[in-house]
């Protein structure tokens, strides 16, 4: 993995993106990190730079500190970013699909089909019934 120098601006685009990611405002992150809004909203911008223990605070308080240097997330905080309503809404319509049909699978091309259209319908950030239908026809 190649991984670049870092710049203020990208660490404040990562450093925003993680805020928003925990659904706080520039007020609350500001209490977590022990900074006031318009300090964050300088490094958010790239005016200026945090330093090491805000760092330490922002991955205490369940940001993904890797991300923010490096621009690469951590498998701990991919695990973390699952969408666990979605996942398990793709997961019954297999499960049904599979059961109105009279179908079986392997267990493991199963857990192949449901990751697939996760990841699909992650990206788009809903399920969509026609990539499902298919998805469905092909497996």
């Amino acid at each position: 993995m190649h991984v670049k120098m870092l710049d203020r601006k990208s660490l404040g685009d990562r450093l925003r993106s993680e805020r928003k990611r925990l659904g706080w405002s520039q007020e609350e992150a500001g209490v977590h990190l022990g900074v006031g809004r318009s300090a964050l909203a300088s490094y958010e911008v790239g005016r200026s730079c945090p330093d090491a223990e805000l760092l330490e605070l922002a991955r205490e308080h369940g940001m993904d500190a890797w991300y923010l240097l490096t621009g690469h997330r951590s498998q701990e905080a991919a695990i973390d970013m699952l969408d666990e309503r979605l996942f398990a809404t793709t997961l019954r319509a297999v499960h049904q699909f599979l059961e109105e049909n009279e179908l079986a699978l392997d267990p493991d091309k199963e857990f192949a089909l449901v990751k697939i259209l996760y990841r699909q319908f992650a990206r788009l950030g809903k399920m969509d019934q026609k990539i499902f239908n298919d998805t469905m026809k092909v497996a």
